[in-house]
């Protein structure tokens, strides 16, 4: 990788320190990577959390709002279900 931040954020990726790597995600700009990161991840929350900041993902946090329902489904916290 060219870029230092990228190279930075991988390697913390590989060494399982997810939320360092997308603080330098979202420092060198590269929100989509960080979104990517969390729903690769299966962190719904922060990825949902992460998508407010760009309104054109608007299908892209549809989808991470009904993961977050499904979550809670799964766990019979329906009313908290229900909300997403």
């Amino acid at each position: 990788m060219n870029n230092e931040y990228l190279r930075s954020a991988e390697l913390l990726v590989f060494s399982c320190c997810f939320d360092d790597a997308e603080r330098i995600y979202k420092e060198a700009g590269y929100i989509n990577l960080a979104i990517g990161l969390r729903i690769r991840l299966g962190d719904w929350l922060k990825a949902a959390e992460l998508l407010t900041f760009d309104s054109s993902n608007a299908p892209s946090l549809s989808f991470a709002w009904n993961n977050i329902g499904e979550y809670y489904s799964e766990r019979r916290k329906l009313t908290k279900a229900v909300e997403y």
